[in-house]
């Protein structure tokens, strides 16, 4: 890593933390899509098509989670690398708002999943 200018160093941390935002950002997209589906298409949906949606939106989770997890571990060595240069970058609590964001993602799809059932109602025939 000696190679990179601390320049460069700096907008790859930059890049990292822009690829956190947008992952978050995806992620907040398709549990906002799950619930406005449930939502308008209430009646619509049967037992087995939200069985097929709930398996869908937990991979999806599970990939951007992986992907989160990958970026953050990205930015943590480059934040590493650009401290060890004697640059001051980056608060300490930036590993702090990586938990709030997993927090935040655990609530989300409990409560998108609890939508996607509760919004079920089974039909006599």
């Amino acid at each position: 890593m000696e190679s990179i200018s601390n320049a460069e160093l700096i907008d790859l941390a930059f890049s990292a933390a822009d690829h956190i935002y947008a992952q978050f950002q995806f992620w907040l997209s398709i549990t906002f899509a799950l619930i406005v589906a449930c939502f308008v298409a209430r009646d619509q949906l049967g037992l087995h098509v939200r069985k097929a949606l709930a398996v869908l939106y937990i991979t999806a989770t599970c990939l951007i989670v992986y992907r989160l997890v990958a970026s953050g571990v990205n930015a943590t060595n480059l934040n590493n690398e650009i401290h060890e240069r004697g640059i001051v970058w980056i608060p300490e609590s930036a590993p702090l708002a990586g938990l709030f964001q997993m927090g935040v993602i655990l609530f989300g799809v409990t409560a998108a999943l609890w939508f996607l059932y509760s919004t079920y109602e089974k039909k006599d025939t």
